[in-house]
Protein backbone atom coordinates (compact mmCIF):
# COMPACT_ATOMS: atom_id res chain seq x y z
CA UNK A 1 0.00 0.00 0.00
CA UNK A 2 1.48 3.47 -1.05
CA UNK A 3 1.73 5.58 2.30
CA UNK A 4 0.52 8.81 -0.20
CA UNK A 5 -2.95 6.95 0.21
CA UNK A 6 -3.39 6.64 3.82
CA UNK A 7 -3.98 9.58 6.14
CA UNK A 8 -6.16 9.93 9.73
CA UNK A 9 -8.76 12.19 9.99
CA UNK A 10 -11.58 13.03 12.62
CA UNK A 11 -14.53 10.60 11.73
CA UNK A 12 -17.68 11.45 10.04
CA UNK A 13 -21.48 10.11 10.48
CA UNK A 14 -21.29 9.88 6.89
CA UNK A 15 -18.30 7.08 7.83
CA UNK A 16 -21.05 5.01 9.25
CA UNK A 17 -21.71 2.37 6.62
CA UNK A 18 -18.01 1.68 6.42
CA UNK A 19 -17.46 1.65 10.02
CA UNK A 20 -20.14 -1.09 9.95
CA UNK A 21 -18.09 -2.94 8.06
CA UNK A 22 -15.39 -3.12 9.89
CA UNK A 23 -16.78 -2.67 13.02
CA UNK A 24 -19.56 -5.51 12.95
CA UNK A 25 -16.93 -7.81 12.19
CA UNK A 26 -16.35 -10.17 14.55
CA UNK A 27 -12.69 -11.69 12.94
CA UNK A 28 -12.03 -7.53 13.54
CA UNK A 29 -13.55 -7.09 17.01
CA UNK A 30 -11.85 -10.27 18.38
CA UNK A 31 -9.06 -8.53 19.47
CA UNK A 32 -10.51 -5.07 20.82
CA UNK A 33 -12.24 -4.04 24.09
CA UNK A 34 -15.71 -3.40 22.46
CA UNK A 35 -18.26 -5.92 20.78
CA UNK A 36 -19.02 -6.07 17.10
CA UNK A 37 -21.53 -3.70 16.30
CA UNK A 38 -24.60 -5.27 14.62
CA UNK A 39 -26.37 -2.32 13.01
CA UNK A 40 -25.74 1.38 11.47
CA UNK A 41 -27.99 2.82 14.49
CA UNK A 42 -24.67 1.80 16.67
CA UNK A 43 -22.29 2.75 14.22
CA UNK A 44 -23.48 6.31 14.28
CA UNK A 45 -23.65 5.99 18.41
CA UNK A 46 -20.05 4.64 17.76
CA UNK A 47 -18.96 7.72 15.99
CA UNK A 48 -20.77 10.22 17.76
CA UNK A 49 -20.50 9.12 21.68
CA UNK A 50 -17.25 7.74 21.44
CA UNK A 51 -15.19 9.24 18.60
CA UNK A 52 -16.06 12.23 17.81
CA UNK A 53 -15.90 13.88 21.54
CA UNK A 54 -11.99 12.88 21.13
CA UNK A 55 -9.93 14.49 18.82
CA UNK A 56 -7.13 11.65 18.83
CA UNK A 57 -10.15 8.64 18.35
CA UNK A 58 -9.34 9.21 14.73
CA UNK A 59 -10.02 7.30 10.84
CA UNK A 60 -7.71 5.63 9.47
CA UNK A 61 -8.61 6.21 5.87
CA UNK A 62 -7.26 4.99 2.02
CA UNK A 63 -8.20 7.55 -0.06
CA UNK A 64 -10.39 9.16 2.21
CA UNK A 65 -12.08 6.35 3.43
CA UNK A 66 -12.36 4.88 6.42
CA UNK A 67 -10.85 1.27 6.73
CA UNK A 68 -9.87 1.89 10.41
CA UNK A 69 -9.68 3.36 13.76
CA UNK A 70 -7.12 4.68 15.62
CA UNK A 71 -7.55 6.13 19.20
CA UNK A 72 -5.57 7.46 22.09
CA UNK A 73 -5.95 7.30 25.82
CA UNK A 74 -5.01 10.85 26.94
CA UNK A 75 -2.51 11.28 30.01
CA UNK A 76 -4.25 10.43 33.34
CA UNK A 77 -7.15 8.33 32.07
CA UNK A 78 -5.15 5.32 32.54
CA UNK A 79 -4.20 5.93 35.86
CA UNK A 80 -2.75 8.50 38.01
CA UNK A 81 0.58 8.48 35.79
CA UNK A 82 0.15 11.51 33.83
CA UNK A 83 3.57 11.21 31.41
CA UNK A 84 1.48 8.33 29.56
CA UNK A 85 -0.58 7.74 27.13
CA UNK A 86 -2.35 4.21 25.77
CA UNK A 87 -2.76 3.86 21.97
CA UNK A 88 -4.41 1.05 19.93
CA UNK A 89 -5.63 0.35 16.34
CA UNK A 90 -8.38 -1.62 14.35
CA UNK A 91 -8.08 -2.10 10.66
CA UNK A 92 -10.70 -3.53 8.63
CA UNK A 93 -10.00 -7.50 7.23
CA UNK A 94 -9.92 -6.46 3.87
CA UNK A 95 -6.74 -4.50 4.52
CA UNK A 96 -5.16 -6.65 7.13
CA UNK A 97 -1.04 -8.10 5.33
CA UNK A 98 -0.59 -4.15 3.61
CA UNK A 99 1.63 -2.63 6.02
CA UNK A 100 -0.92 0.25 6.82
CA UNK A 101 -1.22 -0.13 10.30
CA UNK A 102 2.87 -0.07 10.45
CA UNK A 103 2.42 3.49 8.32
CA UNK A 104 -0.28 4.95 10.99
CA UNK A 105 2.06 4.10 13.59
CA UNK A 106 4.69 5.70 12.37
CA UNK A 107 2.51 8.44 10.92
CA UNK A 108 0.40 8.97 14.35
CA UNK A 109 3.51 8.92 17.02
CA UNK A 110 5.19 11.91 15.91
CA UNK A 111 2.32 14.14 16.32
CA UNK A 112 0.74 12.81 19.81
CA UNK A 113 4.31 13.49 21.25
CA UNK A 114 3.93 16.91 19.48
CA UNK A 115 0.21 17.61 20.75
CA UNK A 116 1.01 16.02 24.22
CA UNK A 117 4.48 17.24 24.86
CA UNK A 118 4.23 15.78 28.69
CA UNK A 119 3.89 12.32 27.71
CA UNK A 120 7.51 10.73 28.35
CA UNK A 121 5.51 7.31 26.84
CA UNK A 122 3.04 5.88 25.20
CA UNK A 123 1.89 2.15 25.68
CA UNK A 124 0.20 -0.39 23.60
CA UNK A 125 -1.57 -3.61 24.27
CA UNK A 126 -2.08 -6.96 22.54
CA UNK A 127 -2.92 -10.45 23.26
CA UNK A 128 -0.65 -12.82 22.88
CA UNK A 129 -1.64 -15.17 19.84
CA UNK A 130 -1.95 -11.84 18.03
CA UNK A 131 1.36 -11.91 16.76
CA UNK A 132 1.07 -9.89 13.54
CA UNK A 133 0.24 -6.97 16.01
CA UNK A 134 3.12 -7.96 18.13
CA UNK A 135 5.53 -7.45 14.56
CA UNK A 136 3.29 -4.26 13.85
CA UNK A 137 4.48 -2.70 17.49
CA UNK A 138 8.12 -3.98 16.63
CA UNK A 139 8.29 -2.37 13.69
CA UNK A 140 7.00 0.89 15.23
CA UNK A 141 9.77 0.78 18.05
CA UNK A 142 7.74 -0.14 20.92
CA UNK A 143 10.26 -1.84 23.87
CA UNK A 144 8.28 -5.39 24.64
CA UNK A 145 7.87 -4.78 28.33
CA UNK A 146 6.37 -8.37 29.67
CA UNK A 147 2.64 -9.22 30.12
CA UNK A 148 -0.71 -8.21 31.88
CA UNK A 149 -3.89 -9.53 32.94
CA UNK A 150 -6.22 -7.33 31.07
CA UNK A 151 -9.09 -6.27 33.21
CA UNK A 152 -11.99 -3.65 33.42
CA UNK A 153 -12.23 -4.91 29.28
CA UNK A 154 -15.24 -3.42 27.86
CA UNK A 155 -16.86 -7.13 27.32
CA UNK A 156 -18.51 -8.51 29.75
CA UNK A 157 -16.43 -11.62 31.21
CA UNK A 158 -13.36 -11.41 29.23
CA UNK A 159 -10.04 -12.14 30.29
CA UNK A 160 -7.59 -11.48 28.69
CA UNK A 161 -3.58 -11.72 28.97
CA UNK A 162 -1.64 -9.29 26.72
CA UNK A 163 2.01 -8.25 26.18
CA UNK A 164 2.35 -4.93 27.40
CA UNK A 165 5.04 -2.30 24.99
CA UNK A 166 6.37 0.92 25.36
CA UNK A 167 7.69 3.83 23.54
CA UNK A 168 9.97 6.83 25.19
CA UNK A 169 9.53 9.76 23.28
CA UNK A 170 13.35 10.88 24.43
CA UNK A 171 14.34 7.81 22.90
CA UNK A 172 12.36 7.82 19.77
CA UNK A 173 13.27 11.45 19.23
CA UNK A 174 17.10 10.19 19.13
CA UNK A 175 16.30 7.94 16.27
CA UNK A 176 17.67 5.14 18.09
CA UNK A 177 15.66 2.50 19.67
CA UNK A 178 16.90 -0.67 21.64
CA UNK A 179 14.40 -3.21 20.92
CA UNK A 180 14.65 -5.78 24.31
CA UNK A 181 12.43 -8.36 24.30
CA UNK A 182 11.74 -9.78 27.70
CA UNK A 183 10.42 -13.36 29.09
CA UNK A 184 6.44 -13.04 29.54
CA UNK A 185 5.72 -13.86 32.84
CA UNK A 186 3.87 -16.90 33.35
CA UNK A 187 3.43 -17.20 29.75
CA UNK A 188 6.44 -18.50 28.59
CA UNK A 189 7.97 -16.55 25.59
CA UNK A 190 7.10 -16.63 21.99
CA UNK A 191 10.09 -18.00 19.69
CA UNK A 192 9.15 -15.10 17.05
CA UNK A 193 10.03 -12.63 19.89
CA UNK A 194 12.88 -14.42 20.76
CA UNK A 195 15.63 -11.45 19.87
CA UNK A 196 17.34 -8.71 20.62
CA UNK A 197 18.05 -5.84 18.24
CA UNK A 198 19.02 -2.13 17.30
CA UNK A 199 16.70 -0.45 15.34
CA UNK A 200 17.19 2.88 13.62
CA UNK A 201 14.04 4.83 13.42
CA UNK A 202 12.05 5.54 10.28
CA UNK A 203 14.77 7.76 8.50
CA UNK A 204 14.14 10.99 10.13
CA UNK A 205 16.95 13.47 10.83
CA UNK A 206 20.60 11.91 10.40
CA UNK A 207 18.59 8.50 11.59
CA UNK A 208 19.40 5.61 9.13
CA UNK A 209 17.25 3.02 8.10
CA UNK A 210 18.12 -0.25 9.31
CA UNK A 211 17.17 -4.01 9.48
CA UNK A 212 13.67 -3.63 11.22
CA UNK A 213 12.03 -6.51 13.52
CA UNK A 214 9.58 -8.86 12.22
CA UNK A 215 7.62 -8.81 8.88
CA UNK A 216 6.48 -6.14 6.60
CA UNK A 217 3.17 -7.70 7.14
CA UNK A 218 0.63 -6.89 9.70
CA UNK A 219 -3.10 -7.10 10.64
CA UNK A 220 -5.96 -5.55 12.87
CA UNK A 221 -4.18 -4.62 16.06
CA UNK A 222 -5.63 -3.75 19.97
Amino acid sequence: MESSRISLRPFRETDVDDVLLWAGDARVTRTTRWEALNSKEEALNFIKEVCTPRPWHVAICIDDRCIGFFWVLYPGSSGNDKTRADIGFAIAFEYWGQGIATTVLKMAIPRVFNDFPGIVKLHAFAILDNRASHRVLEKAGFIYQGSVTMHGNFKKNVLRHSLRVQILSRVYRQGCLIVQLVSLLCFGRPSHLDRQRVFWAFGFGNARHGQGLGSDRDTNGQ
